[in-house]
């Protein structure tokens, strides 16, 4: 977001693909950090979040939050975006978005949309476009990367975050990715 605010985006379209959701039980359990900087007991306490997490997906009822979305559209004031776009796979994320959306004083500023980036290419176009740690879970990361790239617009930015190296990609940094043979020298991407 600073870089958008450096480069003088004003009214901005921003498009969050893969916010993802959580539940309210991994929310309140999960320990704050980067897990390689847990103590023991929180390294408990985050892996008992992520099983309470993973079951309370399963079942066909319960509620989601999306605290992704809720940083982004709190950093991006700043900015005084036009729309925010949501771009999801999963329904519950985007019902979690929506309810984020419905909780604030502009729900008309967010559009919400079921898109596989890896199948399917974006028809939407923003100035800054994030992924933090989608392209990794998707199943090809050279179309979900290509598609990312396309809907960014003319002078626009693309934020993605990916902790792990994805097979073909260059890491230049932790963080910095590099794929030369499709996407050219100006694609990358880092936290």
């Amino acid at each position: 977001m600073e870089s958008a605010v450096r480069l003088g985006l004003q009214k901005p379209v921003i498009l969050n693909v893969g916010p993802g959701a959580c539940s309210g039980f991994w929310l309140r359990l999960h320990p704050p950090g980067k897990t390689r900087e847990w103590s023991w007991h929180e390294r408990i306490r985050g892996n008992l979040a992520r099983l309470g997490d993973a079951v309370v997906r399963s079942l066909p009822f319960g509620s989601f939050v999306c605290p992704e979305l809720e940083e982004i559209h709190a950093r991006a004031q700043r900015l005084v975006p036009l729309r925010i776009d949501v771009v999801d796979l999963e329904v519950r994320v985007l019902a979690a978005a929506a309810g984020y959306a419905r909780r604030t004083t502009e729900e008309t500023l967010f559009t919400f949309h079921q898109i596989d980036i890896a199948r399917q290419p974006l028809r939407l176009k923003a100035d800054l476009v994030i992924a933090y740690q989608v392209i990794e879970r998707t199943r090809d990361a050279r179309a979900a990367l290509r598609n990312l790239v396309s809907a960014v617009r003319p002078g626009g930015l693309l934020s993605v975050a990916c902790p792990e190296t994805i097979a073909g990609f260059e890491r230049l940094a932790d963080g910095l990715w590099f794929y030369p043979p499709t996407l050219g020298p100006t694609i990358r991407g880092g936290r």
